[in-house]
């Protein structure tokens, strides 16, 4: 639920100023507003040294911690923590230069050129297809990488010849070595630093919290002006409707007068949602793509609805459900005690998720892709079969076109004369026959989509028609045009084969709805946006596309099941031992991709076609000061 603000001027005594917004950040009441020109101050430096300290520890194992000692400052901890980084990241970088020489020089050996007294070393390099040691016999070859030969001379004399390239080393390999080791060995002993002051990581934390309050409340008090040669100070801020008369009281505690004002043309109010339970996960939901707008309405629990319902149908299968409740069950047991509120709803949304998939895959009786038979009572009740008995019976009483042509081509049809008989009846041109049933469901299930995308954009035009009036005429076109569109093709709706609705009486309401929803849509434009009102009706052409788009939701679907009957008819003809690993590589697998597709345009059928239609969105949250409590 989306709450108004107030805003409300606060003027007082310098000297109650510290004490106002320490009362402030412990109420949370308080969104105070920034000045025009306003300019946050950098971080200070104790609250940057500790969340940096606390990055260093987060990349080491907890379980090397030994006994917690006492008496030790926060910040010196964070100070010596972030040293040691500073220092490993030199002693790691020399680390890297001693082993990239190492490995230049690997191919000589280990070699100390003051162990040959009176002899001048020189390394060379070539080209290995020139040969040059082969033409120079004071160079030794000690072998060739990729290409390029490496030499060494002995001779002092000799200065070099055509084609070779010196070698410069620092050092021998010999003190390479050395210096590599003592760097290990002092990195060894910075981690070890560090591993120990894991010890002091909770300490740590509270002390981030405690610096972190203090920098919120030091940018809030930034936002206060002084008066009266800083006498007085004066601040603005939002306040929810609901807690205007507390932050009033909490105000005059510190002789703090308030005053409400108005809401001016410029000024920017903050959104406030005040949620609980599942429409606090909407609210996480929504956050996803924008903050609805102050004026608004919270988008929440539809957000939450039909991207649960849209999931389902996408996933489409009632005992991926079940895994997804059992494995919400889990994370119930095992992190919902000790997780966060961010945590808690994660798993709420998992579990929800969960319910709607087995609700789902009931009604379409889909489980794990099994080809349940005619006489199982969850393919039995279903409210698929339903839909496609009623659409047997209907075409079993009317006898109408398509009816002529399947008895035509299948005169087998003519014996079915109940409407079971005759969805189970072989139609199919294919080599693989099969039954009416399952011609009839996939119709159903790709009108029921399309009702269903229509229906969702169908209250989001009525739902934002307070502000955008010409969603009513809208609303009337898109009933209008599921009413005619099924007449126009010359196909059977099912609010004629379901809900007994004739097709002459979908055509004439659909018609006239057209025509009366385009035309109310139009003459209010035109209303209010003058002559260039007129061109509302290319809205038409944005409103029947957003419709079709929500066949992606049928065409994911329609994947999700073809894999799960491959997947099945594979089984049978491989080993026995093989078929475990089958299942649950190739089922996890389209679980993976069902989940992908299911989070991706459930949320996108949401964010894009229906808040096309109900939502303004591009709001500012409600941060209040407020005050982050340690454990």
């Amino acid at each position: 639920m989306r709450v108004n603000v107030q805003k409300i001027l606060f003027i007082g005594p310098e000297s109650q100023k510290n004490a106002f917004f320490s009362g402030c950040q412990k109420q949370g009441l308080v969104h105070f507003i920034e000045p025009k020109g306003f300019i946050k101050p950098e971080i200070s430096k104790n609250l940057e040294r500790l969340t940096d300290a606390l990055k260093v520890l987060r990349s080491y194992k907890k379980e090397e911690v030994r006994q917690l000692e006492n008496g030790h400052d926060p910040d010196i901890v964070a100070a010596n923590i972030l040293q040691a980084r500073d220092e490993l990241v030199t002693l790691s970088t020399k680390k890297n230069e001693l082993l990239d020489e190492l490995k230049r020089l690997e191919i000589y050996g280990l070699f100390e050129p003051n162990e040959l007294e009176g002899i001048t070393v020189r390394l060379w390099t070539t080209k290995a297809s020139l040969h040059v040691s082969e033409k120079h016999p004071l160079l030794i070859s000690f072998g060739s990488i990729e290409g390029v030969e490496y030499l060494a001379s002995f001779d002092k004399e000799f200065t070099g010849a055509e084609a070779l390239s010196p070698l410069h080393y620092t050092a021998s390999t010999y003190e390479l070595l050395e210096d590599f080791q003592i760097c290990q060995e002092a990195i060894r002993a910075l981690e070890g630093r560090i591993v120990d002051a894991l010890q002091h990581e909770k300490r740590l934390r509270q002390a981030l919290i405690i610096a972190s309050n203090e920098q919120h409340r030091y940018n809030a008090k930034l936002t206060a002006a002084g008066a009266l040669d800083n006498m007085l100070f004066y601040a603005e801020g939002w306040v929810p409707i609901t807690k205007v008369d507390t932050a009033t009281n909490l105000a005059s505690e510190f002789q703090i007068w308030s005053e409400k004002m108005e809401i001016e043309a410029h000024d920017f109010p903050p959104t406030v949602l005040e949620n609980k339970g599942l429409p606090r996960v909407g609210e996480d939901l929504i956050r996803i793509f924008d903050t609805p707008s102050s004026t608004d309405k919270d988008p929440s629990i539809w957000v939450l609805c039909f991207f649960s319902l849209f999931f389902s149908m996408i996933v489409g299968d009632g005992g991926y459900g079940l895994l997804f409740l059992l494995l919400s069950y889990y994370m119930w047991k095992k992190f919902h005690p000790k997780a966060g509120g961010v945590g808690r709803r994660f798993i709420k949304l998992c579990t929800t998720l969960g319910i709607v998939c087995v609700l789902w895959g009931l009604l379409i009786h889909s489980f794990f892709g099994i080809n349940l038979s005619p006489d199982n009572p969850f393919r039995k009740n279903s409210f698929l079969t339903w839909l496609v008995e009623k659409k047997a019976s209907y075409y079993l009483e009317h006898k109408g076109q398509w009816y002529q042509e399947a008895v035509k081509a299948h005169p087998d049809l003519l014996q079915a004369k109940t409407p079971q008989e005759f969805i189970y009846s072989d139609y199919s041109e294919a080599p693989n026959n099969k039954p009416i049933y399952d011609l009839f469901a996939d119709n159903a299930l790709f009108e029921l989509v399309l009702f269903i995308g229509s229906l969702h954009i169908f209250l989001g035009l009525l739902r934002y028609a307070r502000k955008n009036p010409t969603g009513i005429g809208w609303a009337l076109f898109l009933v209008g045009g599921y009413c005619y569109i099924p007449g126009y093709l010359h196909a059977t709706s099912m609010l004629t084969y379901a809900f007994g609705i004739t097709p002459a009486t979908l055509t004439y309401v659909g018609t006239n709805l057209l025509i009366f929803g385009l035309s109310t849509a139009v003459l209010i434009a035109i209303i209010k946006h003058g002559f260039t009102g007129i061109f509302e009706c290319m809205t038409a052409v944005q409103l029947f596309a957003d419709v079709l788009s929500y066949l992606r939701i049928y065409a994911l679907a329609l994947a999700g099941a073809i894999c799960c009957n491959v997947i099945n008819e594979t089984v049978p003809f491989l080993p026995l031992y093989l078929v475990p690993l089958l299942l649950i590589v190739a089922h996890a697998v389209n679980i993976l991709l069902a989940i992908v597709g299911g989070i991706i345009h459930g949320l996108r059928l949401n964010f894009l076609e229906w808040y096309h239609y109900s939502f303004e969105g591009g709001g500012k949250q409600f941060k209040p000061l407020s005050l982050e409590k340690t454990d």
